[in-house]
């Protein structure tokens, strides 16, 4: 059977199905009638003001490299703003919009240029967070165990089972905050194989989106079938 999402949630955390906002049941999801354009490099698309609203990529084993996380450099520097609403001790993470594991970059070249600048004395530009277009300021809690449960969950798909996957991440803002109100993963296969996979998961971006009035749930291992 499909994987999609697991059901109907409060409409303040329900998942959302494309771009209709309408939560669907198991068993209801829409196939595609154009099949997807294949691109193994992340594309991030932005708004007017220059933030990340939406990065997708396609996911196959032997095009990606997983990482492991590392943004130790900019806590250590106290890159506050870097990306916007990241503070230092505030609790939020330096959230990867495409996970490490996934192959998503810790923009390390420009940690380690930045922090070569900063120990000269030198100020940053102002706007140097729009070049760290894989990071958007995360609730500790939604980056870790939530948003890391869904990226591993892929992960397993695509290098243990051979799965081929499009994975989009899209963001939410209300008004014109530059912090993402919610972050919405959509993972679907496109191989052609069995069974297909379709996971949808919408994480509001607040402290602990498992609380009342969200009750959001952990995407968990058992939830998907690969093969």
């Amino acid at each position: 059977m499909p994987q999609t999402n697991r059901g109907t949630l409060p409409s303040s955390s329900a998942r959302r199905q494309g771009t209709s906002g309408a939560p669907q049941a198991p068993g209801q999801r829409t196939t595609p009638t154009t099949p997807p354009t294949r691109n193994y490099t992340p594309t991030y698309t932005r708004d007017s003001q220059g933030r990340v609203t939406s990065m997708t990529v396609t996911l196959k084993q032997g095009e990606f490299t997983p990482n492991q996380t590392d943004t130790l450099t900019m806590a250590e520097a106290r890159f506050d703003g870097i990306p916007p609403g990241k503070t230092t001790n505030d609790g939020r993470h330096r959230g990867h919009i495409l996970g490490a594991q996934l192959g998503g970059t810790n923009h390390t070249d420009l940690q380690q240029a930045d922090l070569a600048a900063l120990r000269a004395g030198q100020t940053l530009p102002a706007d140097r967070w729009k070049d760290y277009e894989n990071f958007v300021a995360m609730e500790g809690r939604v980056n870790t165990p939530l948003m890391v449960s869904i990226e591993n969950i892929v992960a397993n798909g695509v290098n243990n089972h051979g799965r081929e996957v499009q994975y989009t991440v899209n963001l939410d803002y209300a008004g014109n905050s530059q912090v993402p109100s919610n972050i919405n993963v959509v993972a679907d296969t496109i191989d052609g194989g069995q069974p297909p996979v379709n996971i949808n998961e919408t994480i509001p971006n607040v402290v602990d989106p498992r609380n009342p009035p969200h009750n959001y749930t952990r995407l968990k291992k058992s939830d998907v079938t690969w093969s």
